[in-house]
């Protein structure tokens, strides 16, 4: 299931990520994680951020299903495969950074 954190802001989110959003959802119940949006527009991050222009948002999973818990780095890996090269996918520990960044 997809949850939003408390003061995240999307009112500028890109069509591109809006898109990305689904799919990282649809990655996260394949796996029986939970997803939350744990950054937008809001927070602080470098000044030249793809967050700021509604490109990049951070996501956070947990395990929350009957199966096998999974590494953050499966997930990241499926995100990667399923966005394709015009997304950036890093995987910080703490969450998943999601960029639209096409080349």
């Amino acid at each position: 299931m997809l949850s939003i954190k408390k003061g995240v802001k999307l009112h500028s989110l890109s069509p591109q990520m809006a898109i990305a959003t689904m799919i990282i959802n649809q990655i996260c119940n394949d796996h029986d994680v939970d997803c939350v949006i744990t950054s937008g527009s809001d927070g602080k991050h470098m000044s030249h951020s793809y967050h700021y222009t509604g490109n990049a948002l951070d996501f956070r999973h947990t395990y929350s299903g009957a199966k096998s818990p999974v590494d953050s780095t499966d997930i990241s890996i499926t995100i990667v495969k399923q966005l394709g090269e015009n997304f950036d996918v890093v995987d910080e520990q703490s969450h998943i950074h999601v960029e639209y960044d096409p080349r």
